[in-house]
Formats: structure tokens, C-alpha cells, sequence
């Protein structure tokens, strides 16, 4: 039989471990994308051998990144939201515009996810 130190003891440890993953898993995935002031939380940039496609609605542009509104990724098991993608360079040959239907692919890379490909929707 356990001594009430040794449970008390017991107790503590687990609640601390449990605390400590949950804050690691909390700081790790909530990220915050675009205008919506929506939190989504989704993986982190993986491996840049992967690319995913999509297809969106051009919101904003600066010089190094696009705002794209998609709908869910399911590969990425990301829900539809607004989120800010990096620019490749040479990406003005593609002249997007606000408002613009597009077809987009993109990759991670570093710690961002970055446009690769763009076509219109017709």
C-alpha cells in the first residue's frame, strides 16, 4: 500500500508532465493567419519535398507575400481559413491581383510556406 507522500508525490509528478506537453503542443500549433482573427491550429511546416495544391481568392499582396482565402486542405487536415503565404522570387511574372480566382501550389520551407505555382481560374 502507498504512503500518502508517495501518492501526493505520484500525483504531482503526472500534473506537471501533462501541463508541461500541453503547453509544448499549444505553442507548437496555434498559429494565426491572415485578417480573420481566426486561430487554426495545424502542423508546422514539414519536410520541402512536399507540395500541396489548392485553389483560393487573392486578398492582399506586398512585395514578398500573398493573403490567399482556400478552402480546407485535407491533406494538412487545415479547415478553410485566410492565410499569408511567402513569395518566390520571380513571382511578379505572375501579376496577381486582389480579388483574383487562382490555382495555387505551394511547399514549406524554412519556417514558412511558400507559393510555388499559380495559374487563373478560368
Amino acid at each position: 500500500m502507498f504512503s500518502f507522500k508517495a501518492t501526493a508525490a505520484l500525483i504531482a509528478a503526472a500534473l506537471l508532465s501533462s501541463t508541461s506537453v500541453l503547453a509544448q503542443n499549444a505553442a507548437m500549433s496555434a498559429h494565426h493567419h491572415g485578417s480573420s482573427g481566426q486561430q487554426h491550429q495545424h502542423p508546422q511546416p514539414a519536410a520541402a519535398d512536399n507540395v500541396w495544391h489548392s485553389e483560393g481568392v487573392v486578398k492582399r499582396l506586398d512585395a514578398n507575400t500573398v493573403t490567399i482565402a482556400h478552402p480546407p486542405i485535407p491533406s494538412l487536415n487545415w479547415p478553410a481559413m485566410t492565410m499569408t503565404f511567402a513569395l518566390p522570387a520571380g513571382a511578379e511574372q505572375w501579376r496577381l491581383q486582389p480579388d483574383e480566382h487562382i490555382h495555387f501550389s505551394f511547399t514549406a520551407h524554412q519556417d514558412d510556406w511558400l507559393l510555388t505555382q499559380v495559374t487563373r481560374k478560368p
